[in-house]
């Protein structure tokens, strides 16, 4: 399930689910960094649920179709399978334009050490 509301309250790590409630995180926790590799059988069921998404909340201007969300719900039915794929690297995310500084120094840092292609810094 996609947790959308992470943070800290005071000294813990938590996410707030969809009743307002808080959840605490203890950092172990499997994540997706939004990192997938489907097979094409997926994409017939995407695009029946991104009509219904359409559907439903396409006029909403700050709806998102929320491809982890989808897969989550096809697996529920038992008709997805998903394969998880664990790494101990570090993921650096932008998001934001003021995240780009900080990914790129990143980055370098793993250029200098031979672990990351200079092309790509």
């Amino acid at each position: 399930m996609e947790r959308l509301k992470i943070g800290k309250a005071g000294n813990k790590t938590v996410y707030v689910d969809e009743k307002g409630r808080n959840h605490k995180l203890t950092g172990g926790e499997t994540v997706s960094m939004n990192m997938w590799g489907f097979t094409p059988a997926l994409f017939e069921q995407l695009g029946g649920e991104f009509k219904k998404f359409l559907k439903e909340k396409g006029g909403e201007e700050k709806s998102e179709f929320l491809i982890p969300r989808v897969v989550d719900d096809l697996v529920r039915r038992k008709l997805a399978k998903v394969e998880v794929l664990t790494t101990s690297d570090q993921w650096f995310g932008i998001t934001y334009p003021e995240d780009k500084a900080a990914v790129r120094l990143n980055m370098e840092k793993l250029e200098k050490k031979g672990l990351y292609p200079r092309k790509l810094c």
